[in-house]
């Protein structure tokens, strides 16, 4: 259950960009170490993540403490980029507990986005939420941005406004908090009956749900193409437009326990 609202982080820069300027460790050493750490930091921003990746791997093989978490940051992030969900997460998840607030941070806000690729929007949202508990300025208000959006995606409005309202509160980016106020109040609501990989099977969805949609004064069910984090297409399945979020949950109700009411963004 993705949705506009997930691409709409696009408005504020591609995501793993976004993330890449606060994620990147901050490497500070001297000499020959820290000229290896710069070069992996540059393989990394340069696209060429199999090397950066290597490199991670060698540094943190040889070093202890914070320049070892480090080491695990990058090499996680490395393998994020090539897809490798599953290695990105073995090289996170021992440090989410990071003393270091940023390390923590931004591992539990990349562990954040992989759970989002796999569509595990509850794991996603605590991810988030702890990332903006360990993160400070704009990193904390676009890591509880991130976990807003998750919560709507499950429905859990009230939870996603307290997110919003965090974020919101944290932010001095004029067009964050426009995108912030306009999550807050929306001007009409929907009630979304699922998510899709393919138009096809949207399609089908929305036409099973017609009936039912038309003969309770609904209108007809459609689909909202949108992309998501990781640059594919999801299709939704729509119905109705609402002026008022209780008008919307009747609506949900009605429709079935699956659904839940999101803003409207067609």
């Amino acid at each position: 259950m993705l949705g506009q609202r997930i691409r709409t982080i696009g408005a504020l820069g591609t995501v793993l960009l976004a993330l890449v300027a606060g994620v990147l460790p901050q490497f500070g050493c001297e000499g020959s170490r820290q000229a290896t750490r710069a070069e992996a930091v540059r393989l990394f921003e340069s696209g060429r993540y199999s090397q950066s990746l290597r490199m991670a791997a060698s540094m943190h093989a040889r070093s202890s403490g914070s320049e070892r978490e480090r080491a695990a940051l990058l090499a996680g992030m490395s393998d994020y980029e090539l897809g490798n969900l599953d290695d990105a997460s073995s090289w996170l998840l021992p440090i989410v507990d990071s003393r270091d607030d940023e390390i923590a941070g931004r591992a539990s806000a990349t562990l954040g986005l992989i759970a989002a690729h796999r569509a595990d929007w509850s794991g996603a949202a605590i991810r988030f939420s702890n990332a903006g508990r360990r993160l400070s300025g704009e990193e904390a208000a676009q890591a509880n941005f991130f976990a807003g959006e998750a919560y709507s995606m499950l429905g859990r409005t009230d939870a996603a406004r307290r997110m919003y309202r965090l974020a919101q509160g944290g932010s001095r980016d004029t067009s964050r908090r426009d995108q912030l106020d306009h999550r807050l109040n929306p001007s009409s609501y929907t009630v979304q009956l699922g998510a899709f990989s393919t138009y096809t099977r949207a399609s089908v969805a929305a036409s099973d749900a017609q009936s039912r949609a038309v003969r309770l004064g609904l209108g007809t069910p459609r689909v909202v193409p949108s992309e998501t984090i990781t640059s594919s297409m999801l299709y939704l399945v729509h119905v109705g437009r609402f002026t008022t979020e209780s008008q919307a949950q009747s609506a949900r109700v009605q429709m079935g326990s699956d659904a839940v009411v999101v803003a409207s963004v067609d």
